[in-house]
Parts: C-alpha cells; sequence; structure tokens
C-alpha cells in the first residue's frame, strides 16, 4: 500500500527537512526533497506492507525540519482484509 502526502513550508524563511521516522519496520517513507523555499511543497511518499496485519491498521511516520524539536506526524489508516 502506498500514499503520499503534500507538506508545505508555510514559514517566512528556508527549511531543510530531515529524513522522515517510521517507529515501525512495516512502512518505509522517503522525501521528494529536503530543502524548501517558504510556500514551496515536497511530498512525503509512504510504502505500507500489510503482511501480518489483519483488520484495522493506524500507523505513523514523523517528520521534522533540522533546527526544530517539534515534530509532524503523517497518520496512515485503513482496513486490511
Amino acid at each position: 500500500m502506498e500514499i503520499s502526502y503534500t507538506v508545505t513550508n508555510t514559514n517566512d524563511h528556508s527549511i531543510e527537512l530531515l529524513p522522515p521516522r517510521s517507529p515501525c519496520d512495516c512502512s518505509v517513507a522517503e522525501l521528494e526533497k529536503s530543502k524548501l523555499l517558504p510556500g514551496e511543497s515536497t511530498v512525503v511518499k509512504v510504502v505500507f506492507d500489510p503482511t501480518n496485519y489483519d483488520g484495522k491498521v493506524v500507523k505513523s511516520v514523523y517528520l521534522k525540519s533540522k533546527n526544530s524539536e517539534e515534530e509532524i506526524r503523517l497518520v496512515l489508516t485503513g482496513t486490511i482484509q
């Protein structure tokens, strides 16, 4: 299963995003680009491996910029049948 999120830099300065963090080995996330100018966007692609899962699933991927301690939580939800 694959899902993409669009992330936009709403700051008035450039930011550099760190590689996404996934606490689960069942998902991998990649950034299209890491350096964003003000107003610029990028895509975060998340690939989830549903093997060994059944029913409702909620997984998270975390994203933050180089000079910030605050993380953004991207949530993937679905039902595996």
